[in-house]
């Protein structure tokens, strides 16, 4: 009984103990902050630190820092940290800036040789590194992808060693935030959900280069581009005054359907220069087999466009140019060339009296053509030119009239076409073809082929209007007409010769000969370079070089070189049909 009695004071005295005893300890845990003592949990939260940093503290670590802290995986290219949303989204992201890499960015032009004071030059020094293997793994990357891709285009499952270890190549002029809205196209056309504007901006930034001063892409300068008209004409209505939101959007919506509509026939393009290398690289391999395995993609493509003529004066001085050298006639040189797709870049270089015409852009496509002939090869079963139709360009007279003269499937690819009221040369006269395309608006794309070629559900719900007169044959030269290159079925299809037309033709082809022609120089030009040129050698300004040629170009004494004595691609025909079998119907 005093057992029980007694128990119920010794629990109280217990527990007074232990109260005791957790005060005391909270009192050893407690420190000052600020002339005040509280307990170590509000220490660390005034202190603004967790637990962990506290006993790291204790433990004499280093904190506030991430040297302790395991690094994040980082792309090995391009350096950019695989986290978050990068880590599922970077491939695809990588895979379209590959995919631009290879197709629409180009190489700029490198300054190869340097002029002297003495009036020459010397060649630049290569500032690759020795050692760099990157040549080597292209050519890996090249050959594997010869073997895979034969006859596709650029496939994005591809990507091989050194894929990204050649020069940086160059876009048309634009920002990243314009290439995202191409990515999210791209994803959709390959079904694909696209990552988001901060992960694509992300890993852009990595590729393109802050600031364009680095990476792999690079985007072009405003003045390194002429402006196209409608793109200013359209801007220009977006930044005018609307009186309603609906005038703003249809603006947008035409600006748009505008740069939409030449993305299409850049891609178009982009799938003729593919064909015309894998056509020429299946025939280094295959020879004159390719004809018959590949006739789908049996297509040359030539592009030929001149360069900015004030750039090319002759002679061309480096030190600032004086009062007396700015009165001296300096004759501007014709520089244009010819960039035969997987087989030749030709460049040509002319005198400022010679013709700017479409005779000498023919002339210059001629070569080309037979160039390819007596390098022992056959020429395909089809030509894409592209080319523009300005003064100095390829002009709708003589160009039909060479296209067409040709027994071959011909198409012309031109970029600002303009129909005229007659297309006409010494032995073709086609009238009324004006009539048929009025109120239709620009001709982005003409094409030459024989009837026979073509299947007439290709056609659309345009209806062939037969020009010649004779009766329709399998032979008759045919010429379709686009708005734009990517339009899927042409809005005029004409006859523009006949088959025994075209058949005297070819029977009466007779090589050229001589010289082409050129324009008289002015007396005003001859005296302003008589009088001013000794001025400027006197002082040192002009070399004697430079003198001799302007003395000589004045005097028409300098020496002229004759056309060649063969063109090849003149008596060049196609072979018979039984060659091809049903193949080629359509393609």
């Amino acid at each position: 009984m005093a057992s029980d009695e007694e128990s119920p004071g010794q629990a109280q005295s217990s527990s007074r103990q232990s109260r005791r005893s957790y005060s005391a300890r909270r009192t050893q845990d407690s420190a000052n902050f600020v002339g005040r003592e509280v307990c170590l949990r509000a220490m660390r939260s005034l202190l603004g630190i967790g637990e962990t940093t506290l006993q790291r503290m204790r433990q004499g670590e280093r904190v506030y820092t991430n040297k302790s802290r395991a690094p994040l995986p980082k792309h090995p290219s391009f350096g950019f940290t695989i986290r978050g949303e990068v880590a599922a989204k970077w491939m695809g992201v990588v895979m379209y800036m590959w995919y631009v890499y290879h197709s629409c960015a180009e190489h700029m032009p490198d300054n190869f040789r340097a002029a002297t004071k003495d009036g020459g030059f010397r060649a630049v020094a290569d500032a690759r590194l020795q050692g760099d293997d990157d040549a080597h793994l292209r050519a890996i990357n090249s050959f594997m992808r010869t073997l895979t891709t034969q006859s596709s285009d650029i496939d994005v499952h591809t990507i091989g060693p050194g894929t990204f270890s050649g020069k940086r190549r160059c876009l048309p002029y634009g920002s990243r935030s314009e290439m995202f809205w191409e990515y999210k196209a791209y994803c959709n056309a390959n079904q694909e959900e696209p990552a988001s504007y901060q992960t694509f901006m992300r890993i852009a930034r990595c590729v393109v280069g802050p600031a364009q001063k680095h990476g792999f892409l690079k985007f072009r300068k405003v003045n390194e581009h002429a402006k196209c008209d409608d793109c200013t004409r359209l801007k220009k209505a977006l930044k005018a005054k609307v009186k309603s939101g609906e005038d703003r959007q249809e603006q947008q919506r035409a600006y748009m359907r505008h740069i939409l509509s030449q993305w299409l026939d850049r891609q178009l393009y982009w799938q003729f220069r593919s064909l015309s290398q894998t056509f020429f690289r299946q025939q280094d391999l295959l020879g004159h087999r390719i004809l018959t395995s590949s006739i789908a993609t049996s297509v040359m493509t030539i592009i030929a466009d001149g360069m900015d003529q004030s750039k090319y004066k002759c002679p061309r001085i480096r030190e600032q140019s004086s009062k007396i050298l700015a009165r001296l006639f300096r004759p501007t040189l014709h520089v244009a060339a010819t960039w035969n797709h997987g087989r030749s870049l030709n460049f040509f270089v002319a005198d400022e009296c010679l013709r700017k015409d479409s005779q000498t852009q023919m002339e210059m496509l001629a070569r080309t053509v037979s160039q390819v002939i007596d390098s022992a090869r056959q020429l395909p079963a089809g030509l894409a030119l592209q080319q523009d139709n300005t003064y100095r360009e390829g002009k709708n007279t003589y160009t039909m009239g060479w296209l067409s003269s040709h027994n071959r499937v011909l198409s012309l690819v031109g970029k600002h076409l303009i129909v005229p009221k007659t297309w006409s040369v010494s032995w073709i006269q086609v009238t009324g073809l004006r009539q048929l395309v009025n109120g239709k608006g620009k001709v982005g794309q003409v094409r030459f082929c024989l009837r026979r070629d073509l299947d007439p559900s290709s056609y659309g719900a345009c209806q062939t209007k037969e020009l010649t007169g004779s009766p329709p044959k399998q032979d008759d030269v045919l010429v379709l007409a686009k708005h734009r290159m990517a339009d899927t079925s042409p809005h005029v299809v004409a006859v523009i010769v006949s088959a025994q037309r075209a058949a005297d033709l070819r029977a009466s082809f007779q090589q050229p000969q001589g010289s082409a022609e050129r324009r008289p120089i002015t007396e005003q030009v001859k005296k302003n370079i008589a009088g001013v040129l000794p001025k400027c050698v006197q002082q040192g300004i002009v070399s004697r070089d430079a003198e001799a040629y302007l003395t000589n170009w004045r005097a028409g004494t300098w020496a002229k070189v004759p056309r060649p004595s063969l063109y090849t691609c003149l008596e060049a025909r196609r072979a018979p049909q039984e060659f091809y079998g049903n193949d080629l119907v359509g393609c």
